[in-house]
């Protein structure tokens, strides 16, 4: 009975000491058109499930669930980008995040919530080979002023950090010089 109260007591310490936010969001359909390939989106549980966590000094600890909100930006992407997916895709998309970082007002100095990510995203074909392997940052920001609590401005931050790494893929996927190869030797031989 002791041991039970003593895991209650631990659980109840270490949500009193850390703030969660759980980046929650949607995303525009990009205006550009599809690309007539079909490609599946491969995410693993690292990605869909990715938390951040940092234990902080004297402070509460920081914890940002993003894994839910960046696995429905890659899922829009993947649906609205591409004419489709299933068993007989071209491609493989696999995004990883590699960087998470944040900024408060009082860390920054300033009067925004900042928030900077980092993807490695990997194309492949369907059999493992490497089409292109891309790197992308994002970043948003979000001013003091226009929210009325620190997790409505952890989230909006998130959410245009999230929505940047959308439009430099949409905007940037044939512009890859791996992925533009690739795509030019694969019409050619359709038609």
């Amino acid at each position: 009975m002791a041991k039970g109260i003593s895991v209650i007591l631990t659980l109840f310490l270490l949500v009193a000491c850390s703030s969660k936010y759980v980046v929650q969001g949607e995303y525009p359909v990009p205006l550009v058109p599809s690309i007539p390939i079909k490609m599946n989106l491969i995410a693993d549980e690292a990605f869909t499930d990715y938390v951040f966590s940092e234990k902080r000094v004297g402070q509460q600890d920081v914890l940002i669930e993003l894994g839910e909100a960046q696995t429905a930006l890659f899922k829009s992407l993947s649906d609205s980008l591409f004419t489709g997916s299933d068993d007989s895709a071209q491609l493989n998309i696999i995004p990883k995040i590699t960087r998470f970082q944040y900024a408060f007002p009082r860390e920054s100095q300033s009067q925004v919530y900042e928030v900077w990510l980092r993807y490695n995203i990997a194309i492949e074909e369907p059999d493992g080979k490497l089409i292109a392997s891309w790197v992308l940052t994002g970043y948003g920001k979000t001013p003091t002023a226009l929210l009325k609590t620190r997790t409505e401005a952890v989230n909006a931050a998130a959410i245009v950090a999230l929505r940047d790494i959308g439009a430099q893929l949409s905007i940037g996927f044939k512009r890859q010089p791996d992925i533009a190869l690739w795509l030019a030797s694969n019409s050619e031989e359709e038609e």
